[in-house]
């Protein structure tokens, strides 16, 4: 497993004790990082016990993690018919045209026709799209690759937008980079967080990607609650949550009006 810009952590914990987390965590648990390298050894242990609790397995923190261990993982998920997931495409993952890991699998539409990948589908992915995390090259060629609905967006959002801003987090000492976009460990370039809000991705996806309206609000809203399996929130349906924002028109799509569950919560100037 790769820490990236995690704080350090325990990366082994028992089969038993890893059961006992999820139990305790209950219904409120719906997408969980697994790193294919480490849970291949036990034969998946941890993917299996997601699957079996109804927890999407998202695949990811993992630089080296081979062809194969990937597979296997995917293997698990189908067999329960569950579709794996990859964590934020292109951070702490990797890319080989001749020993394929996570990014690759990630940016295809679908799995070559290869026996020991019968079956499987590649897993849907999520990036971070505030242009520090994801070059706009790399982001549109995610979007281009893949079908509506298999790349989403997830903010990895940590502080406010503001240049130098500080803070500490379980003994980390944290900073704003220059640009306002991303966090880093201070005194470093390694990043460790975001300031990007859904609202900067929408924009960000509409206006430097060049997606469709309907293609960017799908991605920070629909399809995020369609993997996570949150089917009270994410469309614009009657008898579900009315989780509503009301944006200005192309190209400054300044928020207006936020309505949560029907009810006015904030109006601008």
């Amino acid at each position: 497993a790769d820490l990236g810009g995690l704080c350090p952590s325990h990366t082994d914990m028992p089969a038993d004790a890893f059961e006992a987390l999820l139990d305790r965590m209950g219904s409120a648990l719906k997408v969980m990082t697994i790193a294919p390298s480490k849970d291949a050894p036990d034969k998946f242990v941890r993917i299996r016990a997601l699957v079996k609790r109804g927890v999407v397995p998202a695949l990811g923190h993992d630089r080296k993690a081979p062809e194969a261990d990937i597979v296997g993982a995917l293997r698990v998920g189908a067999e329960a018919g569950v579709q794996c997931h990859l964590t934020h495409l292109y951070n702490v993952c990797s890319f080989h045209h001749r020993a394929p890991s996570l990014v690759n699998f990630g940016l295809a539409p679908k799995l070559p026709m290869l026996p020991e990948m019968q079956g499987l589908t590649p897993p849907t992915v999520e990036v971070i799209a505030d242009g520090a995390h994801v070059h706009p090259l790399a982001l549109q060629v995610a979007f281009a690759a893949r079908a509506e609905g298999d790349v989403i967006c997830v903010t990895d959002n940590i502080l406010e937008a503001k240049p130098g801003k500080k803070a500490m987090y379980l003994g980390r000492a944290l900073q704003v980079a220059d640009d306002g976009k991303g966090v880093v460990l201070e005194g470093t370039e390694t990043l460790a967080g975001s300031c990007c809000s859904l609202h900067d991705a929408f924009c960000n996806l509409v206006n430097v990607i060049g997606l469709s309206i309907g293609r960017a609000s799908g991605a920070v809203s629909e399809h995020p609650a369609r993997i996570a399996g949150l089917k009270h929130v994410g469309r614009i349906e009657v008898g579900l949550a009315a989780d509503l924002v009301l944006l200005t028109a192309a190209p400054d799509f300044k928020l207006c009006r936020t309505y949560v569950r029907g009810k006015l919560a904030h109006a601008s100037a």
